[in-house]
């Protein structure tokens, strides 16, 4: 290294203060200014003895060797510092740290630690200890539905915890409550990709919650988009796990910052619904750990998640919600999770000892495993276990604290604020998937536009068919459709000679066809991936090549389609459930106020073999492909086929470069991390909005089966005509890690590792590898020793 006198100022272990046992910095992973950082930087790790408190606030210093009181000014300092959430069984932590002046002289590194028994872990132990097991035993199971629709479903409250009040669902209070938000699904959010959105989306629905008296909010759902005929597609946000966990945990954050339980779900591979209660998901370790559970992960560990609902389905054969593996040793062990977990609605467990032991707290209606008779038959220490994760969950939501109100924000439901922010995420989730010769946005001035297609009168507050029945949609009063949407627009405006809307389409020189994916819905899945009714679009064509009219396409859907004429239009909008406001969303986007910036959460494909299997056996078992070629765009690129429109795609009304990447450092050990910097250019005419998208390829020269690139990191970016920015991402090892699995599977022996090799970087407008005029890409590399 460069600066050696700094490195070796810094390789003093430390011991520090009480819970602190040791305090490394690895010699290897400190790094000098260099022409693209232009600070120090570095990597300090400690181990931390966590037992009996369930919080810690860290602090870093850096001072003189010789003198403890003189401090390194530090600019920058995150990871495992400040108020922390504690992972029981990971003893390492890791802070990451800058400095823009070192100097000559001699360092220490000084970590420090205050452990935290926090009241909600305080008063969860006294009431725990101070009831009885029957008491506690009737936390443990439902009552369904009660006073007429007050909640989907109770469970009894304990002491001066007063009774807890659960309803869907992930896009607002659902069904009979009253006329609540219906916001934007998991999939349309997705296609924002801007966690601060999702973070506003959490906040305001879990403000209605609260208007509700609902302490707990049976979403978001948030398993992986494995095949597009899902039929709860569009109510889980991507078949890509690092989009989902990043938008799921900021959404959680929201939710949970005024006092609403968000229940993470449906833990883990429900990816069928058909015979989802029967059906086992038969996986490896390898292929879960990487592909189906690193969302979940990013929600606990990441965002502190207070809730969790177990699948219906079976892993390896044994049910989810009494399955040891994954809610005792994965989810509590080693990612930490105290909080609540809950069985699906009526769910069946594989046996009720390993349920008692080792799975969910809650047993949702109407199977009745969870009884004071079973309970008994236990050590009393079981029933304390689940007692107390229920109660914590509550307390840290301030359930318990003094002066607590259950009813509040009632001035929120369906307000002007909501239906606004409602309006702004719609209109940044729509995705532009094609604009042939600039079809849109449609003129204000001068255009003639008929309306058609069977979707052009629905509002779509659930998924891709709200014919069917879906736990999550929401009864809101206000539903604009996109016909009502286009027609209030366009007499709003005042522009002499303004746009109008014709009733003859021989008339129309734009016609809108509205059109989208059927048979969507909770406990089936579609029979098939064609849109509904696209005879519409064949006629429009037909009109179009007549008339010169240009026809776009709104495709409103909840998930993946494969080609038809409706491929063929000039122009089409993609709508993800949008929400409540949709109509305006839509409008705002075909005449140009809001520039379009939404990209894809999913793959559409061009052809069947491009899917993966959604076949059960015989014995109702789901087999899961390789992780090296699951499914979506890890599969089409495997195949080194060309999808129909890819991952990550989408347009805009002005168009970006990408120059300048650069990869810094380019050689590093294992632990280190890398920065990866590009410059994003508008040289178009408006202001626009680009998602800047980070893309890695593993070593594929050390016999893991990897996959070509896996998406690890995205930012928003807004540009005006001319406009420059610099956007810095960084990879860490946990983005460069594979799961090496233990000389047996599922038995704890497995791990994250880091491949020694050349690893690849691209950073692009999607996950296309081959740039195209309207989709760059850049590419780099580095090496780990």
């Amino acid at each position: 290294m460069k600066i050696k006198m700094f490195i070796l100022l810094l390789m003093f272990c430390i011991a520090s203060f009480a819970g602190i046992n040791t305090v490394t910095v690895n010699g290897s992973m400190l790094h000098a200014p260099n022409a693209y950082q232009n600070r120090y930087t570095g990597k300090v790790t400690y181990t931390l003895d966590s037992e009996g408190y369930d919080s810690v606030t860290v602090s870093l210093k850096i001072v003189l060797a010789s003198d403890a009181t003189v401090s390194l000014a530090l600019d920058t300092v995150y990871g495992a510092v400040g108020i922390i959430h504690l992972l029981p069984s990971t003893t390492e932590r890791t802070i990451w740290f800058s400095a823009p002046n070192a100097g000559q002289e001699s360092y220490k590194a000084i970590v420090s630690a205050i452990p935290l028994k926090s009241f909600a872990l305080s008063i969860a132990d006294s009431m725990v200890n101070a009831a009885s097991q029957s008491d506690m035993v009737s936390m443990f199971s439902g009552f369904g539905t009660i006073n007429g629709g007050d909640a989907f479903f109770s469970t009894a409250g304990l002491g001066k915890l007063q009774t807890i009040y659960q309803e869907d669902g992930p896009h607002g209070v659902s069904k009979d409550l009253g006329k609540a938000t219906a916001f934007t699904t998991c999939g349309g959010l997705a296609c924002t990709w801007s966690p601060e959105l999702a973070h506003l989306q959490g906040v305001a629905m879990g403000q209605e919650f609260r208007a509700y008296d609902q302490n707990i909010q049976l979403g978001p759902a948030m398993n992986i988009v494995y095949h597009p005929q899902l039929g709860r597609a569009f109510e889980y946000f991507s078949e890509d796990s690092y989009l989902s966990g990043k938008m799921a945990a900021a959404e959680v954050r929201g939710i949970q910052s005024v006092g609403v339980i968000p229940t993470i779900k449906h833990f883990i591979c429900n990816n069928m619904e058909n015979d989802r209660a029967n059906l086992s998901a038969e996986i490896d370790e390898r292929t879960l750990r990487e592909l189906y559970a690193p969302q979940f992960r990013e929600c606990v560990t990441e965002a502190g998640a207070l809730g969790l609902m177990t699948a219906y389905n079976a892993v390896n054969g044994v049910f989810c919600m009494g399955n040891k593996y994954l809610v005792q040793d994965l989810l509590r062990t080693e990612w930490g999770f105290n909080g609540l977990s809950m069985s699906d609605y009526a769910a069946l467990m594989t046996n009720v000892d390993d349920a008692v032991k080792y799975g969910v707290d809650e047993e949702l209606p109407t199977r009745s495993n969870y009884t004071l008779s079973t309970f008994q038959n236990f050590d009393i220490s079981y029933t304390k276990m689940h007692a107390r994760n229920i109660v914590y969950a509550l307390a840290k939501t301030g359930a318990l604290n003094e002066g607590y109100q259950r009813r509040i924000y009632t001035e929120s439901l369906n307000s002007a604020e909501h239906q606004a922010l409602v309006r702004a995420i719609g209109s940044k989730a729509l995705v532009l998937a094609k604009n042939d010769n600039a079809t849109l946005p449609i003129p204000k001035t001068g255009a003639k536009i008929f309306l058609t297609g069977p979707e052009i009168d629905v509002c779509r507050t659930g998924g891709g068919d709200t014919f069917d029945w879906e736990s999550s949609l929401v009864d809101a009063f206000r539903k604009i459709t996109p016909k009502q949407g286009i027609t209030e627009y366009i007499n709003a405006l005042t522009d002499a000679g303004k746009s109008t809307i014709v009733t003859n389409i021989n008339l129309a020189n734009y016609i809108v066809v509205a059109i989208g994916v059927h048979g969507e819905g909770e406990g089936k899945d579609r029979v098939d991936q064609t849109v509904r009714d696209e005879a519409a679009v064949t006629a429009a064509l037909a009109t179009a090549a007549a008339t010169q009219a240009k026809v776009v396409v709104l495709y409103t859907g909840g998930s993946a389609a494969l080609p038809g004429d409706w491929v063929k239009a000039p122009a089409i909008l993609i709508c993800f459930g949008p929400g409540q406001e949709q109509g305006y969303s839509i409008a705002d986007v075909l005449f140009g106020d809001v520039n379009p910036s939404g990209k894809l959460n999913c793959t559409f494909v061009n052809s069947i073999d491009q899917l993966p299997n959604f076949t059960l056996t015989a014995e109702k078992k789901m087999i899961y492909p390789s992780p090296d070629s699951a499914h979506g765009y890890f599969r089409v690129d495997k195949m080194g086929a060309s999808p129909l429109f890819a991952f990550g795609h989408g347009l805009s009304y002005t168009t970006f470069s990408y120059s300048d990447l650069r990869v810094f450092p380019e050689n590093i050990v294992k632990g280190d991390k890398v920065n990866v910097s590009v410059n994003v250019s508008n040289t178009g005419t408006v202001p626009g909005e680009e998602i800047v998208q980070l893309y890695l390829s593993l070593p594929d020269n050390q016999g893991v089966k990897v996959r070509v690139q896996d998406l690890r990191g995205f930012r928003r970016v807004a540009l005006n005509p001319g406009e420059s920015k610099t956007v810095v991402m960084e990879l860490t090892d946990k983005e460069m890690a594979y799961f090496k699995t233990g000389p047996t599977e599922w038995a704890g022996t497995g791990g994250w590792e880091v491949l020694s090799g050349t690893y690849g970087v691209r950073v692009g407008t999607s996950s296309r590898i081959v740039p195209q005029p309207d989709q760059p890409s850049v590419a780099s590399s580095f090496v780990v020793q």
